[in-house]
């Protein structure tokens, strides 16, 4: 596992793993703080962040953009940056990559968003009092519907394990 210092932070390292480490350091009373990997929570949008400390003042970044700040080679500010597997909390070197805009929006569409539209769900429309529970399976890469349910979701569960079976040989779970 590698770690390099954090440009424009003194004091802090981030790892490829996605940790950010404080070094040893003297709080604002003299007294001495051992060095200690920072705790990370998530931003607004699910991504993690941590409070870095400079001159006195917290400054929020987030930890994806630090990890490939450090360690993608050709890495510009202005590049996005894409976690491979869609999961915001992944922050390993091996789960970023560098993009365009364009590249991080198809792959969202691909890997992220794709991947909550089949199973069993509740739809809730903003339009309707009530919602409904609906299951769904992906085919050859499109969505069947296999029936909507207004209370009980139990046959829906049903109708989409049998579905499962049926394409693939078993249900994974």
């Amino acid at each position: 596992m590698q770690s390099r210092e954090i440009p424009g932070f003194p004091g802090y390292r981030v790892f490829s793993d996605g940790r950010i480490w404080s070094k040893p350091r003297l709080d604002a009373c003299n007294h001495p703080q051992g060095g200690l990997f920072l705790k990370t929570k998530p931003d607004t949008q699910g991504y993690l962040q941590v409070a870095l400390a400079l001159n006195g003042r917290a400054h929020f970044r987030r930890v994806h953009r630090l990890v490939a700040s450090a360690f993608l080679p050709g890495f510009k500010k202005t590049d996005q940056v894409n976690h491979i597997d869609g999961d915001k909390k992944n922050n390993r070197i091996e789960n970023l990559e560098a993009c365009s805009s364009r590249h991080n929006i198809d792959h969202r569409e691909r890997v992220v968003k794709g991947r909550k539209r089949w199973g069993v769900f509740f739809v809730k429309p903003s339009r309707r009092p009530r919602g409904y529970w609906v299951a769904k399976i992906r085919v050859g890469g499109k969505q069947v519907l296999l029936g909507s349910s207004t209370s009980d979701p139990e046959p829906l569960y049903e109708l989409y394990r049998n579905a499962y079976k049926t394409l693939w040989g078993r249900f994974p779970w």
